[in-house]
Formats: structure tokens, sequence, C-alpha cells
């Protein structure tokens, strides 16, 4: 095995599963996959125990609407740093992720080929999405708070959703 960058412009899915397999050998460089390859994918971290809990982007897909993703941002965390260092990375804290473990469920790195239906996440795209997917009824309320949202950083928001959860 070499360090030559993998020639992916054809599968940037396998250049990126090449690279993810070997970033803690002394065959890995840092450059096996092209930035243009990278900037084609998506991922997304599911979680599971049984081989059908990894068929779609999550285990219920009939009681969830959106899967969110990452692009190749999220992607290249994964190739950079440990696995427990990305998952952290992506929102995923320690206990939860030890649970998890304890109770026999693995970790997968789905990746993908972006597409016209990998959205960006951001807010203006979410509430596209509730517009589109949601009642009005639900939209509304939703889009009630979209200044606020706006102006939230994720610690606050959490927090603030915390702490009305806690109140019933």
């Amino acid at each position: 095995m070499t360090n030559e960058p993998i020639q992916a412009s054809n599968n940037a899915v396998q250049a990126f599963s090449k690279s993810f397999e070997t970033k803690h050998t002394q065959d890995y460089a840092s450059d096996t996959i092209k930035d243009d390859d990278l900037q084609k994918l998506a991922g997304r971290v599911t979680c599971g125990s049984k081989e059908m809990d990894f068929e779609y982007l999550q285990k219920n897909p009939d009681a969830k609407k959106f899967s969110w993703i990452m692009g190749d941002d999220g992607l290249s965390l994964f190739l950079k740093q440990s696995n427990i260092q990305a998952l952290r990375s992506i929102g995923l804290e320690d206990r939860w992720i030890r649970k998890k473990l304890e109770n026999g469920e693995l970790f997968r790195l789905g990746v993908f080929y972006r597409s016209d239906t990998c959205i960006p996440t951001s807010w203006d795209e979410v509430f596209s999405l509730i517009d589109t997917y949601y009642p009005k009824s639900i939209s509304i309320k939703i889009r009630q708070h979209a200044d606020v949202l706006k102006r939230m950083n994720f610690d606050e928001i959490e927090a603030r959703a915390r702490s009305s959860y806690l109140r019933g």
C-alpha cells in the first residue's frame, strides 16, 4: 500500500472508505482523498444492533420525516480525528455513546453522494422543510419563534428546551 492519492474521480465513496479504513495506519496519507471528491459526498452516523437498523438513515423512518446529514466538513473530521472525537464533534455525548455500546449497539458511518434532496442545514432550510412537510398549524407555531431561534446558539437552544421540558 502506498501513500499516493486514490484516483477517485469516478468513485469518491470508495476513496473515502479507503481513507477511513487506513487513517490510523502507517500507510495513511491525509491527502488520500482529493478535496474535489470529498465535496461530492455526504454522510450520517447511525446506531443499531441489528443489520436492519442500518437499512435507512434512521431506525424509524415512518416516525421521523428528516435525517440530518453532514457534508464534506463533517466527513473530513472522521478522517482526521479518532472515532470518539468525531462522534463528539457531531454532538454525541460520552455518556450516551457509552450507554449505546453497553447495550450492544454499534455506530456506523454511512457515506453517499450528495443529491438535490440533501439540503444544507440552515434555519431558513429547516423552516422551509417544516412548511412543506408539516401541517400549517405546526408551521405557524414554529415560525413564531424563528427570529429568536436564529439569534441563539445551540447551547442556548438546548438549555431552553431542557428547562421547558422539565417544567412539563
